[in-house]
């Protein structure tokens, strides 16, 4: 069984029991042509095609009213085409104003003694509904309505979804059970929060405008189901949530900013601390680049000087060399060997001057060799 095929087996066994006297009906035959929608019909009386308005029940609209679909339409107009089938025949029983501005017949609809205008509310499928100065059916559906609420059927089933109340309850849950977030929480996922409870503040804002316009407004609709004390409970609950959720947007917006300030605060010091690395890395360098030019001048400078070192050696050496070696030119091309030598030539003592003087001749260097 359809979920649809639930409910309207669930309201059309509340829907019983409903033997209004029909008083005044119709002398001609009444056969039901066509259900319109959940509180509207076509008859056939004679060789003549009328709409009937159902009195003092207002029934979800659906899209074959040429209104958007309510809550529940569709289901109020299969409960009523499966009450009033094509062919069926019932009475009708009318009160001061027999036409609305639409030209619709209003009129309390009988089957077999039973008034279907309250079976409808008593299935849940339709809303009391009052426009003076026609009050004649309204206490009896208000009942049915009433007993509807106490067997939860219909628009007062907690399992429908697309009633007013479970809206609301789902739309008040939602925010108060929104995600709170951890410790783990990127600051994306914050505000991925922010967002999703904005709509759901959206959803349930929305719905408190429609529970207020209703309230102050008291047109007839789908929400006529429930009494203003509920309506006002909702308004404080949905109140209650929405206060809840911006409450949770300020944490995930406070949490959010918390981490693009720790996030900022990290890449800043990151920031000072890699140019403070890369300081001491430049620095590193020069200084190593400063000691190896030291160690170079240095030890250019020791090469220097061991090379000017080595030279003087070599030029003092050379000197000595030719000294030793080299002969004056003025010098005569005597020599001798020794003072034996230069005695026995009648020589000695040799003066610094002299033919054959020698350093060698003059051991005490007193300029006078072979004086002894």
């Amino acid at each position: 069984m359809t979920r649809l095929a639930k409910i309207i087996a669930a309201s059309a066994a509340a829907a019983v029991g409903f033997t209004g006297v029909a008083v005044g009906v119709q002398a001609s035959p009444v056969i039901v042509e066509r259900v319109v929608d959940g509180d509207t019909i076509e008859v056939r009386i004679l060789d003549k095609t009328v709409r009937v308005r159902l009195l003092n029940i207002d029934a979800p609209e659906t899209r074959d009213s040429g209104q958007p679909t309510e809550c529940l339409g569709p289901e109020a107009s299969e409960f009523l085409e499966n009450r009033l089938p094509v062919g069926t025949r019932v009475d009708l029983q009318y009160d001061k104003e027999r036409y609305d501005k639409y030209g619709r017949t209003l009129a309390g609809v009988f089957e077999s003694g039973s008034l279907v205008n309250a079976e409808i509310a008593a299935a849940g499928l339709g809303a009391p509904l009052l426009f003076e100065p026609n009050d004649r059916f309204y206490s009896e559906v208000l009942a049915a309505a009433e007993q509807a609420e106490a067997k939860r059927v219909g628009a007062y089933a907690p399992e429908v979804d697309c009633t007013l109340p479970s809206q609301i309850r789902a739309a008040a849950a939602a925010l108060v059970a929104s995600d709170v977030g951890d410790d783990g929480w990127s600051e994306n996922q914050h505000l991925l929060a922010v967002g999703a409870i904005n709509d759901d503040i959206h959803r349930a804002s929305l719905l408190r405008a429609e529970l207020a316009s209703e309230e102050s407004a008291g047109e007839a609709s789908v929400n006529a189901f429930y009494s203003d004390d509920q309506r006002r409970d909702w308004l404080a609950e949905l109140d209650a949530g929405i206060a809840a959720g911006r409450a949770q947007q300020a944490d995930h917006q406070l949490a959010a900013a918390e981490i693009r300030e720790a996030e900022r605060m990290a890449a800043e010091k990151a920031e000072a601390e890699r140019i403070a690395a890369e300081k001491a890395e430049a620095e590193r360098i020069a200084a190593e680049k400063a000691e190896a030019e030291r160690i170079a001048a240095e030890k250019a400078e020791a090469e220097r000087i061991a090379a000017e070192k080595a030279e003087a050696e070599r030029i003092a050496k050379a000197k000595v060399k030719q000294t030793v070696t080299e002969k004056p030119s003025n010098v005569s091309s005597v020599y001798y060997a020794n003072c034996t030598a230069a005695r026995k030539a009648g020589a000695a003592p040799v003066r610094r001057g002299d033919p054959g003087y020698g350093k060698h001749l003059d051991r005490d260097n007193d300029g006078i060799g072979c004086e002894r």
